[in-house]
């Protein structure tokens, strides 16, 4: 897994990953504050037209991308330090949240440790 460094408390802030097959994922993370959490948009242009999610909350979970794997050869996922969700505009910034990138070969192990039977 990759994880996403620079992240800062900017409202809104965009950062381009390149992914194991060397195609380029954006990820745009904006803070709501009226709704107290962080979001994201991700745009793949490994498809033609570029595949697009946008508007999903971020949370702690493996895979915040699960439902686009046979899509997307890449994850996306997010952990804290006490497993919590983060909700405050600093806690990628200090460190409290981690967000990261999972290869198509962690997503499926993902898949077959923590989903079992799905």
């Amino acid at each position: 897994m990759q994880y996403i460094t620079g992240i800062t408390n900017n409202l809104n802030q965009t950062f381009s990953i390149s992914t194991v097959n060397g195609t380029i994922a954006t990820i745009n993370m904006y803070y709501e504050t009226n709704q107290k959490g962080w979001f994201f948009n991700v745009t793949w242009n490994g498809s033609n037209p570029a595949y697009k999610v946008n508007g999903n909350r971020i949370t702690v979970f493996p895979n915040l991308l699960r439902q686009y794997q046979y899509i997307l050869p890449f994850g996306l996922g997010c952990t804290t330090s006490d497993g919590y969700d983060p909700l405050n505009i600093s806690d990628f910034s200090d460190g409290y949240a981690q967000l990261f990138i999972l290869t198509q070969t962690q997503v499926k192990a993902l898949e077959t440790s923590i989903f079992v039977g799905n």
